[in-house]
């Protein structure tokens, strides 16, 4: 019953995300076959409230359904990038698992692992936590701004965060993308890089858009 009422509170947050919370949006977004009765226990539980336009969380059942999403978005991250699982079905199956199990503590860790991201690669957001707001960073993270490498230092390209599409695509077009080994050549004026015998100098603020995992 408490993994259902999850779920219903996960499908409410994406139906939400998507500018429609009423009953057939919410359904549509449930990874079970949702009926009214949950949506009655969960408002009887004070998760949530109907309204003309169909249902919103209350304050407790909002901060419980962020909770949840951030579980299961920080493990598909996690999943893709430092496991490798790029298959979407097996991430999301496991993340499923993960979001009614993890603890708040291992989910800060993971978060600081993979150095606070902020959305997943379908690009969906990831609502920001405790270790987010204080920027904490662990000294064994493994995945840092390329702009933090030392010359000499490599990483493989995780994701990159641009400030817009169109440095997204220039950068791609330059063949900077996720899964390529850059090593760091020169860090002044700009941050140059080689790759594949390829040499790019990016600019500080470029470079700190794209995430790498650091290889010893």
């Amino acid at each position: 019953m408490l993994e259902n009422i999850e779920e219903a509170l996960e499908a409410i947050w994406v139906a939400e995300e998507s500018g429609e919370c009423s009953f057939e949006s919410i359904r549509k977004n449930c990874k079970y076959t949702l009926d009214e009765i949950i949506l009655s226990s969960m408002m009887n539980d004070g998760l949530i409230e109907k309204n003309e336009s169909g249902y919103r969380f209350t304050h407790r059942g909002r901060k419980l359904a962020q909770q949840i999403i951030r579980r299961h978005r920080l493990t598909e991250v996690m999943l893709y990038f430092v496991l490798g699982i790029t298959d979407a079905k097996k991430r999301e199956a496991v993340a499923c698992e993960a979001e009614h199990t993890l603890q708040d503590e291992m989910v800060d860790g993971i978060c600081t692992l993979l150095g606070h991201p902020t959305h997943t690669m379908e690009n969906q957001a990831i609502p920001r936590g405790k270790c987010c707001i204080a920027g904490r960073r662990e000294a064994t993270s493994v995945i840092v701004s390329l702009r933090e490498l030392e010359v000499g230092e490599s990483g493989r390209i995780s994701y990159i965060k641009p400030e817009s599409h169109g440095t997204l695509r220039k950068l791609f077009s330059l063949g900077i993308i996720p899964g390529v080994i850059v090593k760091v050549i020169q860090k002044t004026p700009a941050v140059t890089i080689s790759f594949e015998k390829t040499k790019v100098a990016l600019d500080r603020d470029v470079a700190g858009y794209i995430s790498v995992t650091r290889l010893s």
